[in-house]
This record gives structure tokens, C-alpha cells and sequence, in this order.
């Protein structure tokens, strides 16, 4: 059998953040500087359903928590923003 060269690997470079982009990374604190309007138009629900969201769901994290393992490195307000960013920005095909 002939031996395989010895090619080195090239990975294709990360992709550079776009500059029209002006919110890089949403965090929850950040948002409470907007307005209502502005919160509604990142998250697409108002500050009064969030909250009455994060109410239901903090029992359930909460039950999860108690049982250990490996601790969630963001916010319950943190992972509820990001699904509603993403259910807000999802272009289904």
C-alpha cells in the first residue's frame, strides 16, 4: 500500500462579527434600560408577560438545580431571552 502524505489540514477561519450588527450579545440586565416598546420589539412579548414567563419556569429550574450536576452557566432570564430571540429571528422554511 502507498503511504499517505503528510498534507497539513486547513480549517476555514472563523467568521468576523458583522459591524452592521449593533446587539453582539443580549443579556438580560441590558435590557432593562430600554422601554417597553424597545423590550417588546427585541423579545416580541411585553415585560409583563416575561415576568408571568419567568414565574412559571422557575419552579421547574429550580427542581432541576436540586438535583446537581453541572451548573448552567447563564440566567434562567438569560436562556428565556435567547429562546424568545430565537423564536423572534427564526426564518422557517
Amino acid at each position: 500500500m502507498p503511504q499517505r502524505e503528510n498534507r497539513k489540514r486547513y480549517s476555514r477561519p472563523l467568521a468576523k462579527p458583522k459591524k452592521w450588527c449593533k446587539i453582539k450579545h443580549m443579556k438580560y440586565k441590558n435590557l432593562k434600560q430600554y422601554t417597553d416598546a424597545q423590550f417588546k420589539r427585541i423579545t416580541g412579548v411585553s415585560r409583563k408577560t416575561f415576568g408571568k414567563m419567568l414565574e412559571i419556569l422557575k419552579p421547574k429550574h429550580e427542581l432541576k438545580l436540586s438535583r446537581g450536576g453541572i451548573k448552567p452557566k447563564l440566567l434562567l432570564e438569560e436562556m428565556l431571552l435567547a429562546a424568545l430571540e430565537y423564536c423572534r429571528e427564526a426564518r422557517y422554511s
